[in-house]
């Protein structure tokens, strides 16, 4: 199957969940998740079953002034 992240195309196994997906990747904490658009809580991580062309965004905070 295929999704995007951060716009770049990846290929998955079918019926992926989004929580096995970024263990597969370990990005670094802290981060956040947009999947099609939408804000993704974490405790909702284990319920979501990606889809074929989904878009997912790996959203790291910024810090600065």
């Amino acid at each position: 199957m295929k999704i995007f992240v951060n716009q770049i195309e990846q290929e998955l196994a079918p019926e992926m969940r989004l929580n096995d997906f970024l263990h597969s990747l370990s990005p670094k904490k802290p981060f956040a998740i947009s999947l099609n658009s939408a804000f993704i809580p974490k405790t909702e991580y284990e319920n979501v079953l990606l889809k074929e062309l989904d878009q997912v965004e790996i959203i790291s905070p910024v810090t600065g002034g």
